[in-house]
């Protein structure tokens, strides 16, 4: 699996991995990050971007809201399997998921543009992959996610 782009920043690493060759029809990104300042015990997480329309032989996606059209995830990667960004037989996702969010207006191009512009976030510092609900996180990527989206919808009608 190529590497296409590699961030990099006071916080950590993101590597742009594309879809690896497991992943669902669905899905349009991954991006790999590896943050050792983020927790001591799993320091590395997934962002990937998944489109949320019908696919053949697929259950129909979990909508939040009816005119959701894709969806961004964070999660954390299982350090049991020593994740590498080079490998992808080593990406174990964690549950629950520390950032799901749902969108619509973009294009399956600018949703992938929203999951780099989400991993330059996480290295440079600016948002952190942990949600604990005590710091509001949560709260942070919900309104920062939801501004860029509003941001690259109007870069489209432009």
């Amino acid at each position: 699996m190529p590497h296409h782009l590699k961030l990099t920043g006071p916080i950590g690493s993101a590597t742009e991995t594309g879809v690896p060759e497991f992943a669902p029809s669905t899905c349009l990104t991954s991006w790999f990050l590896d943050l050792p300042l983020a927790h001591p015990f799993w320091p590395r997480y997934m962002i990937s971007v998944v489109h949320l329309r019908e696919e053949l032989g697929m259950r129909p996606a979990i909508l939040l809201y009816p005119e959701a059209t894709h969806e961004l995830m964070i999660g954390a990667l299982d350090p049991q399997f020593n994740p590498a960004a080079h490998d992808a037989s080593t990406w174990k996702w964690m549950q629950p998921f520390n950032v799901v969010h749902q969108f619509h207006g973009l294009s399956d191009g600018q949703a992938k543009a929203l999951a780099q512009w989400a991993a330059g976030e996480v290295v440079e510092g600016r948002l952190w992959v942990e949600t604990s609900d005590r710091m509001g996180e949560r709260e942070r990527w919900k309104q920062a996610l939801g501004e860029r989206v509003a941001l690259l919808g109007r870069e489209q009608l432009a």
